[in-house]
């Protein structure tokens, strides 16, 4: 089975899930996110493990599903759990092993901000209350911009690409992928605003749109970086020719807490 056949399975399954899971919300969307979390963090500390460090992967991963389980039922102490969070990952990165303590902190704490931490902002979005907008719409215009824009820059730099984006970090990836995922994304926005789904303006529209296509594809290099620096090509195969979680969700992680921020700054939250 080729490798774009095991995507399509993957996305006939996976896709219409995710969709359901961010309708439906609540316990839903609250379980995929930790699920999304718990794989996405155990890859990446077993990433940190083959260049030899050894951070506190068990209780950074814990508390990652800590903190979003924190951030859905107990919205108010968000910024003590956070704080204990923090201490407590630090101190036990100091008092678990002292050669490459620093180290070790400091790629404990990375992968808890890089993943369940931006992951939760995946709730707040779908918990806020929006402006003449459905809050499950709101995330859901995301999550299709940055499929857009995926798998756009795919296609295209599977069939046209012919100037390298970032050789050094990722050989395959092609400025008219780029281009083309970006164009992806902004089209995107434009259909749901065309289609009155939602009120932020053309010229809102296609700002987002540029937001997520941009960082969703800075996301993916900034995968690239961390695999490429310990010499794998994915995360892990869980999920076949998508590699592991955190292949197939690094846009996610840097385009979430940016989407919400600029949301907010354009006040459509009530």
């Amino acid at each position: 089975m080729g490798n774009f056949a095991k995507r399509m399975i993957i996305n006939v399954f996976g896709v219409p899930l995710i969709v359901l899971c961010i309708y439906l919300g609540n316990y839903y969307l609250l379980s995929l996110t930790l699920i999304i979390s718990f794989f996405a963090q155990y890859e990446f500390y077993r990433l940190s493990n083959k260049k030899g460090y050894e951070p506190i992967s068990n209780y950074a991963i814990a508390m990652g599903l800590l903190f979003i389980i924190t951030v859905y039922y107990f919205n108010g102490i968000i910024y003590l759990i956070l704080t204990f969070i923090i201490v407590f990952l630090i101190v036990i990165s100091f008092l678990s092993r002292i050669e490459k303590a620093f180290e070790n902190a400091s790629l404990t704490l990375f992968g808890f901000f890089y993943i369940p931490f931006t992951l939760s902002f995946l709730i707040i979005i779908r918990d806020s209350l929006w402006k003449n907008t459905e809050s499950w719409i709101i995330l859901l215009i995301m999550v299709l911009a940055i499929w857009s824009c995926d798998s756009l820059a795919y296609v295209v730099g599977k069939l046209i690409g012919r100037h390298k984006l970032a050789p050094e970090v990722s050989p395959n990836k092609t400025i008219e992928g780029g281009i083309a995922g970006l164009i992806g994304s902004i089209l995107l926005l434009l259909v749901f605003y065309f289609t009155g789904k939602i009120h932020i303006g053309l010229a809102g529209a296609i700002i987002i749109g540029s937001i997520i296509g941009v960082f969703a594809q800075i996301g993916d290099l900034f995968e690239s970086v961390l695999k490429r620096s310990v010499g794998v090509k994915d995360s892990g195969r869980l999920l076949l020719s998508h590699g592991g979680f955190l292949d197939r969700f690094d846009a996610f992680f840097i385009v979430t807490p940016i989407y919400y921020l600029f949301l907010r700054l354009m006040l459509l939250v009530q």
